[in-house]
C-alpha cells in the first residue's frame, strides 16, 4: 500500500484530456459537437480543430436568451477570449453577431462584426411578461395591440391596432427601415396577415 502511493507520488501521469464528440458533417463542409445543455456547436470544416481538440459548453443567462459556446480551457491555454465565435474569428472583431440569432451557429458565413447596439437589434425578444408572440408587439386592452421599437436608445410608438398581425407589419416595416440588415422580423403567416 505504501509503495503504490510513493509510486503514484513519484510517477504523476500527464493529465489526459477526455476526447471530444465532434464529427464531420456528411457535407463535408461543417464540423458539430454537443455541448452542454443539448447544444450543437457548428463550425466550418477548417475550424473543426477547435472542436477536436477543446471541449465547449453552453451559457447564457435564460432558456430564453442566446446561449453561446464557451470553453475555460481555451481561454487558459491562449489567454484569448473563452468564446468559440470569437476563436473562429482569430479574435479580430471585439464583437459579433450571430445572422441567424444561434449562439452556437459559429460558422463564417453565420458571423460578422457589429456594435453593442446592431447586436441588440438581431437578438430574440425574451418571452418573460410578454403579452404577444411577436416581437415589439405587446396588448394594451383586450382588443389592441401597440407596436413599438428602440432606436438610438430611444422607444419610438408606432400605433395602436386592433389586430396582433398589423401590429407586428408595423414592426418589420420600422425595424426594416431602422436596422436595416441586422433586423430581426417577426414571421407573420400568409393566411394570418390583413
Amino acid at each position: 500500500r505504501r509503495w503504490s502511493r510513493r509510486w503514484s507520488a513519484e510517477h504523476k501521469m500527464p493529465k489526459i484530456c477526455k476526447e471530444t464528440n465532434s464529427r464531420i458533417c456528411t457535407c463535408g463542409e461543417t464540423v458539430f459537437a454537443a455541448t452542454s445543455l443539448w447544444w450543437i456547436a457548428i463550425v466550418d470544416v477548417e475550424d473543426g480543430w477547435l472542436l477536436r481538440d477543446y471541449k465547449w459548453s453552453a451559457t447564457g443567462k435564460a432558456l430564453n436568451w442566446t446561449f453561446y459556446a464557451r470553453s475555460r480551457r481555451y481561454w487558459r491555454e491562449t489567454g484569448k477570449s473563452e468564446r468559440l465565435h470569437q476563436a473562429v474569428t482569430g479574435h479580430a472583431h471585439e464583437q459579433l453577431d450571430h445572422i441567424s440569432g444561434n449562439g452556437h451557429d459559429c460558422r463564417k458565413s453565420n458571423l460578422r462584426p457589429s456594435t453593442n447596439s446592431e447586436n441588440m437589434h438581431n437578438r430574440r425578444e425574451p418571452d418573460i411578461n410578454k403579452t404577444s408572440k411577436y416581437k415589439g408587439v405587446y396588448k394594451v386592452r383586450e382588443d389592441r395591440w401597440r407596436a413599438q421599437i428602440q432606436a438610438n436608445g430611444c422607444w419610438l410608438h408606432l400605433g395602436t391596432f386592433t389586430s396582433e398581425n398589423d401590429a407586428a407589419a408595423a414592426y418589420n416595416s420600422a425595424a426594416e427601415h431602422l436596422h436595416g440588415n441586422f433586423a430581426r422580423l417577426n414571421v407573420i403567416p400568409i393566411e394570418e396577415r390583413t
